[in-house]
Parts: C-alpha cells; sequence; structure tokens
C-alpha cells in the first residue's frame, strides 16, 4: 500500500505527512490549517490510522468553514461517523491510500 501524501478538502489540497511516533505524547495526528498539512504517526494499526484521518479531516472542514467546533465535539463526531461508515461496509482505507 502506498499511503497518500495529499488530500482534498473543500477543494483545497492538503498535504498529508507521516512522522515518526513521538513517545513523549499520545497525539496521534495534527492539522495545521496554514500550513494546510495533516500530520499522521507512523506504524498505527490501520484502524486507528483511519480513524486518526479522519479525525484530521474534520478538524480542517472545522477551520476552513470556521465552525467553530469544540475539540470534544469534532471528538464525538470522529467517533459517531467512523462508526456508521465502517457499520455500513464503506472502506475506509481510501483515506489513507494514493489514489490509484
Amino acid at each position: 500500500m502506498s499511503l497518500r501524501n495529499k488530500i482534498d478538502i473543500v477543494g483545497k489540497t492538503h498535504k498529508v505527512k507521516w512522522a515518526e511516533p513521538n513517545p513523549g505524547t499520545d497525539t496521534l495526528g495534527t492539522y495545521n490549517y496554514a500550513l494546510q498539512t495533516i500530520t499522521l504517526e507512523k506504524g498505527m494499526p490501520e484502524d486507528l490510522a483511519q480513524s486518526t484521518m479522519l479525525h484530521e479531516i474534520l478538524e480542517g472542514l472545522d477551520a476552513i468553514l470556521k465552525l467553530h467546533l469544540p475539540h470534544p465535539t469534532l471528538d464525538r463526531l470522529e467517533a459517531g461517523l467512523y462508526s456508521v461508515l465502517k457499520g455500513a461496509g464503506i472502506d475506509l482505507k481510501k483515506l489513507l491510500e494514493v489514489k490509484g
């Protein structure tokens, strides 16, 4: 599997970076509006990586659309949306893989 290096969010292309794990933190992913980047930790189990990417996409939507949602709300939206999509059999691997 070739890991994605960019993703479009509301028509804006964002770089996707894969970083080495940082043992001093429990952060698995970050979103940076100014740099239009999503950074994810390498080596996560696939389901956790999918969930984290979905969360960072929601962070991007929140920033771009100026929703100003509290972070706990984004956490709950991600958990609910992930559950619905996986339960419906939607392949979330496509969030992580290069189009092809």
